[in-house]
């Protein structure tokens, strides 16, 4: 990782522990721009980069991982531009390269929701601007609440000081559960958690994590299912940044890289299923033919069953009913229409199965606690 030594070399600070794939990966990426674009040194922690201490006076910038207001204290120390790829607090000056964390959690809930879950739950890290972003992406893609949530600082999910009160979270949580940690040490945590107090992974809770830890994901029992985010291209675009930076070339204060599909093992995040054959298919159903309009009724001619029969039946397979189902389908549509289209309020109500405006108002009131006008200002 080292560059050629050359006295107009510029002297750049990385600012990673490398003590997990995430810092690694970032490493390799800006160790990868360094060698093409040529002419920087590059000074940190450990063996494989020269001593930060030894580039201290003549530092030209830096890559920094900041996790916390101390880390921003001592990187604003160096008095360099800094090019930040944690993005966990936001008000402290740096430049940002990040993982877009919001688009990570919708991924997560759309992945949930699609399964047919119908409860969910979210354990993360307190008081960090990346957690929090994805816990509000997952409650958008699973498209209703989601009210049970548990949140530890960093440090306690490493050391495994929340064990005990994880245990009885998750003891807690209504079965089966959607379960999305906003990073992989909080998923293999409470995967953990499980099998010590003999929950069904995935069963009875499904677990989804962040950061494809892949051996740790591989040697977990089950295997945990996870959500890439590519560091390498993540380094390499900081690199890339404070490259422009230094030569004073026009830079976006924050930039936010797409992450990848769920890697999806063999399984802590499974695919809910049922037991009950007519269940099954109505759930096949429901995400067929939600948005065309399809309404409890027209579900239940489906089967040769009551009404009655039908929606108890439901409820004990799935812990809802088929109403709150269908509607959960449909704002899942309504909701990428809002974000990712200019359709008026009319076209999206009429996709996603909606007679009017007014039934689409009124059931995201209901569901995100806002108007489809406010959650499409927000993007």
């Amino acid at each position: 990782m080292r560059t050629t030594s050359h006295s107009a070399n510029r002297a750049i600070a990385i600012a990673l522990n490398l003590d997990d794939a995430y810092d690694q990966g970032v490493a390799r990426g800006i160790a990868r721009y360094a060698r093409e674009a040529g002419g920087w040194d590059l000074h940190g922690y450990g063996w494989m980069f020269r001593p930060l201490k030894q580039a201290s006076q003549h530092l030209a910038g830096a890559i920094a991982r900041v996790t916390g207001r101390a880390d921003a204290r001592r990187i604003s120390a160096l008095g360099v531009p800094t090019v930040d790829v944690a993005g966990a607090v936001r008000d402290v000056g740096f430049y940002t390269v990040c993982n877009d964390d919001e688009r990570t959690g919708h991924i997560a809930g759309q992945h949930f929701a699609k399964a047919g879950f119908s409860q969910a739950a979210f354990c993360g890290v307190s008081s960090v601007a990346w957690s929090a972003a994805r816990c509000a992406g997952f409650v958008a893609g699973f498209g209703a609440p989601v009210r049970r949530r548990f949140l530890r600082p960093l440090s306690a999910w490493r050391s495994g000081a929340c064990s005990d009160e994880l245990s009885a979270w998750l003891n807690a949580l209504p079965k089966p559960c959607a379960l999305f940690a906003s990073h992989d040490v909080a998923a293999l945590r409470a995967s953990q958690a499980c099998a010590n107090i003999v929950i069904a992974v995935p069963e009875a809770v499904a677990i989804l994590g962040v950061d494809n830890e892949d051996l740790a994901c591989e040697l977990a029992h089950p295997s945990l299912s996870s959500i890439p985010i590519d560091t390498e291209a993540l380094g390499y675009r900081a690199a890339a940044s404070l490259d422009a930076i230094l030569n004073r070339q026009p830079t976006p204060r924050r930039q936010l890289l797409p992450p990848r599909a769920p890697v999806l093992r063999a399984s802590s995040a499974i695919t809910l299923r049922s037991a009950d054959a007519i269940v099954e298919r109505a759930l096949e159903l429901i995400n067929a033919r939600a948005c065309a309009g399809m309404n409890v009724a027209e579900l239940v001619r489906e089967f040769s069953l009551s009404r009655r029969s039908f929606e108890q039946r439901f409820k004990r397979a799935t812990g809802t009913s088929p109403h709150r189902m269908l509607t959960q389908a449909r704002l899942r549509q309504a909701e990428q229409l809002l974000h990712g289209t200019q359709l008026s309020m009319a076209a999206i109500a009429q996709r996603c199965g909606y007679g009017d405006p007014r039934s689409l108002h009124v059931a995201a009131l209901r569901v995100w606690g806002c108007a489809p006008s406010a959650l499409r200002a927000r993007s």
